[in-house]
């Protein structure tokens, strides 16, 4: 019921942008309202951090378990990707992206924006939360625009849905980056004391932080829960600041690090840097591991 509640209505958003063609859902309009609405959405999640009750309390037990999973994750998941890539082929962006993006100096701007607007979220969330209510459900239905959005791109862009799920590269992508997730899960709950099941438990969201902490609080764990929020919220953020530069690397290395986010969140700045032929890509990458969040979860927490 878990996977029909969460991940279905994300599907279904997606499928109807593919499937309904609006005449005025343009390319031109489409591409420029997906760029909007992720800055507007990384604002959202700032203001969510920052409203948090308790913050400062609840950030020192679980941002540094948070830290310590990150750091491990990072350091095994980008290297285990970076020669997957080697190995099976990843694309980079130099033989891809088209245009001034592709400069160093422009990437370097994508990333400051990036972070800026989570920052001023953030402060905002701190000063303002008791004016404003209902952000994480305006997240969430801006979470379903996009994917209306990104669906649209997908039809004017002819990519077929069989192709999308079926692809290679992402199922390799997708093992590689949950094999390494989950080793770094394990040498992380032997670092910080924690049960094996615990550590795994709380890498398990794979980027989907909005997902991730309410499983994992919901079955009875608050602290490890805000852990799995900050770590996978964290891991978002990374991610798109470093899109840009790990494009230029490999493939592998910018879709896998983006996790289950890939096929929705992250996907248009991972098509801007490295072209329409990157979107089955991460369909396929972000599907896989979107599917496993809501089943591993609650599996590893059970045990």
């Amino acid at each position: 019921m878990t996977i029909l509640t969460t991940l279905g209505p994300l599907l279904i958003a997606l499928l109807f942008g593919y499937w309904v063609d609006i005449k005025l859902f343009t390319p031109a309009r489409v591409a420029k309202g997906l760029e909007q609405l992720v800055y507007l959405i990384l604002g959202l999640i700032g203001f969510s951090l920052g409203a948090l009750d308790n913050l400062a309390q609840k950030l020192f037990i679980a941002g540094y378990q948070a830290t310590i999973f990150f750091v491990l994750i990072s350091v095994l998941s980008l290297g285990g990707l970076y020669l997957s890539g080697l190995r099976f082929g990843g694309t980079h962006a130099d033989s891809l992206a088209q245009g001034p993006s592709d400069s160093k100096s422009h990437a370097l701007m994508d990333a400051a924006k990036t972070l800026a607007w989570v920052i001023g979220g953030l402060i905002v969330g701190i000063f303002a939360k008791d004016w404003l209510t209902g952000v994480d459900e305006l997240v969430t239905g801006l979470l379903y625009v996009l994917l209306f959005l990104i669906g649209c791109q997908l039809r004017q862009g002819n990519h077929r849905l069989r192709k999308l799920f079926l692809n290679s590269q992402g199922v390799i992508i997708a093992l590689v980056t949950i094999v390494t997730t989950l080793l770094a899960g394990w040498i992380g709950s032997v670092v910080l004391g924690l049960s094996w099941n615990q550590g795994l438990a709380v890498v398990s969201g794979f980027g989907w932080y909005s997902l991730s902490g309410i499983l994992i609080t919901g079955l009875g764990d608050p602290v490890l829960g805000t852990t799995a929020f900050l770590l996978d919220l964290g891991r978002e953020i990374l991610a798109l600041m470093l899109i840009p530069f790990l494009a230029r690397l490999n493939s592998h290395m910018s879709v896998g690090y983006s996790g289950a986010t890939a096929m929705d969140f992250t996907l248009p700045m991972l098509g801007k840097f490295h072209g329409a032929q990157i979107i089955p890509v991460c369909i396929a990458s972000g599907f896989i591991m979107s599917i496993l969040v809501p089943i591993l979860i609650p599996l590893f927490m059970r045990v």
